[in-house]
């Protein structure tokens, strides 16, 4: 099963897809910032941005990204025709499944990560 995971990180390396998700990560935060920009006397600190980012994040951004990425991965064995041949090795369509789905898991925790470095680094630098 590590063996799974690891190649699934090396093809996932070549995809571009990885950089679409990220860049709906800092999306996120530029997002709520424009979304709670009015002018309605609300005092803003870092825990309300935070609240916000989440919320949106939750709500809107990550399951679509996700599920964006997931798929993309699961299909690609398709359409690169390499599903033909991974099917010759002595490992069931099962464990091949699970392996991208940990890996799609993994994937989601740096991007929550990178979501909440990205949030610090524009409330506290304004970057």
């Amino acid at each position: 099963m590590v063996e799974i995971i690891r190649t699934e990180f090396m093809k996932l390396k070549r995809y571009f897809i990885v950089w679409i998700g990220v860049s709906l990560m800092l999306l996120t935060v530029l997002l709520t910032l424009f979304t709670t920009m009015a002018d309605d006397g609300m005092v803003w600190n870092y825990q309300f941005l935070f609240e916000q980012v989440v919320k949106n994040f939750v709500t809107m951004i990550f399951p679509m990204c996700i599920t964006l990425i997931s798929g993309y991965m699961i299909s690609r064995e398709y359409t690169d025709d390499t599903l033909k041949n991974i099917e010759t090795l002595p490992i069931s369509f099962r464990k091949l499944l699970a392996g991208k789905l940990i890996v799609s898991a993994i994937l989601s925790l740096f991007l929550g990560v990178v979501l909440c470095f990205h949030s610090r680094c524009k409330f506290y630098y304004g970057i």
